[in-house]
């Protein structure tokens, strides 16, 4: 059997909603983001399986706060960003949802070298006024 691939980066929970099973009854549909790549995930936890209290307090955490997943998930389907809900999964960080979004964008913005690569101009900067 082949190995399962880790996700190597935190995640943050990004929805959680109750959705109806197609095989019957409703499971959470768990949505999450790559802090670091910003790759989208997701998985399914089933109020009716095993390894529901792994999920139940992670569930409970993100309607209220932002929450942050260790690094320890697995993919089932890398493809489609599937995440095995058997994995060992635990909150790394739980915050305010406006405080995680703030340190998220500030990370995101940290990353990006262009940032300042478009900014202003100095109006001092007359060296374009000659040609």
């Amino acid at each position: 059997m082949a190995k399962s691939k880790k996700i190597t980066e935190p995640v943050f929970v990004n929805s959680t909603n109750l959705i109806n099973s197609m095989y019957g009854g409703e499971v959470y549909h768990i949505e999450f983001v790559g802090i670091e790549t910003q790759k989208k995930y997701h998985t399914y936890a089933d109020p009716a399986n095993q390894n529901w209290r792994i999920w139940k307090p992670i569930i409970g955490l993100a309607e209220r706060k932002g929450v942050v997943i260790s690094r320890d998930l697995r993919l089932k389907d890398a493809r489609k960003g599937l995440v095995n809900a058997d994995s060992p999964a635990y909150p790394e960080l739980v915050v305010s949802k406006d405080d995680l979004m703030d340190q998220i964008e500030e990370f995101w913005k940290s990353q990006n070298m262009f940032n300042n690569l478009f900014g202003p101009l100095d109006e001092d900067d007359d060296d374009d006024a000659d040609l």
